[in-house]
């Protein structure tokens, strides 16, 4: 069964200050930014999210990044226009926003798998940015883009590792560390949720992306973990996030966060 979010409670993020006079007007998006920035709202608007200010300028600034690098290294198969096209922004920027409004209060540290062009773990970082954040990506060229968008975003305890998700079994100090694993494009079988087991703390979460008709866990799961919820994410892409729990070997309650509000003022123009 899909549990529906309830009802939307003030979030996190606040708008960053614009300052005043020239560098305010400065500040302000460009025509093309403009065209972007209007199909973002639109576009969070349908899945229920209100943006703050803040969050909409570093998630467009990311969508042009990836759009970027996207020209030399296949980070996406999304055809990443200026303006943006929906199913581009739906699946690469608020959808893994509408999946952080799910994070746990208390967690504190997060890895994602796979982590290609960036996307869920850099929306997620960008509207909270209190997470510390590990990336893991197996290929050269796709890590290097990944820790450039680290650098141009600003993103404070953020790192980077050019390492198959296998190899996270031989490294010890990362183990049970993890308030929250979060896979995309990731194929699940017994042993990817071992790997996700060894890394979560007790209490913390795996968050699986998944399409229509979720993700097949059923008769995978090891003692440990087991399905907690599955909530609608975007419905124009009919996505679903299935949430994992880790418990001790006591056993123990899980407890599921419901959606929290991320906030957006679209600026007008200058003074």
């Amino acid at each position: 069964m899909i549990a529906e979010p309830a009802q939307l409670v003030p979030g996190a993020r606040l708008a960053l200050p614009l300052g005043e006079g020239r560098e305010r007007a400065r500040n302000r998006p460009r025509s093309g930014d403009c065209q972007f920035d209007d199909r973002l709202v639109r576009r969070a608007s349908a899945a229920g999210l209100s943006l703050d200010e803040g969050l909409a300028e570093q998630l467009r600034t990311y969508y042009q990044l990836l759009a970027k690098w996207n020209t030399k290294v296949n980070l996406t198969a999304f055809r990443l226009t200026p303006a943006g096209e929906d199913d581009a922004i739906d699946r690469l920027l608020v959808e893994p926003v509408v999946a952080a409004g799910h994070v746990a209060d208390s967690a504190k540290t997060m890895i994602d798998v796979g982590s290609g062009g960036g996307s869920p773990a850099i929306p997620i970082k960008l509207a909270l940015q209190h997470l510390q954040l590990r990336m893991v990506e197996a290929r050269t060229r796709k890590s290097a883009f990944l820790r450039e968008a680290v650098r141009v975003l600003g993103l404070r305890e953020a790192v980077v590792d050019t390492a198959r998700f296998e190899e996270m079994l031989g490294r010890p100090e990362l183990h049970e560390i993890f308030d929250l694993v979060s896979l995309r494009a990731v194929k699940i079988e017994p042993h990817t949720l071992l790997i996700v087991r060894t890394l979560l703390r007790v209490g913390g979460n795996a968050f699986l992306f998944a399409g229509p008709s979720g993700v097949k866990v059923d008769g995978l799961l090891p003692p440990e973990l087991a399905t907690i919820a599955t909530f609608s994410l975007v419905d124009a892409l009919k996505s679903r996030l299935v949430v994992l729990g880790r418990r001790g070997d006591e056993g123990g309650t899980f407890h599921v966060k419901q959606r929290r509000r991320m906030r957006l003022d679209c600026a007008a123009g200058p003074d």
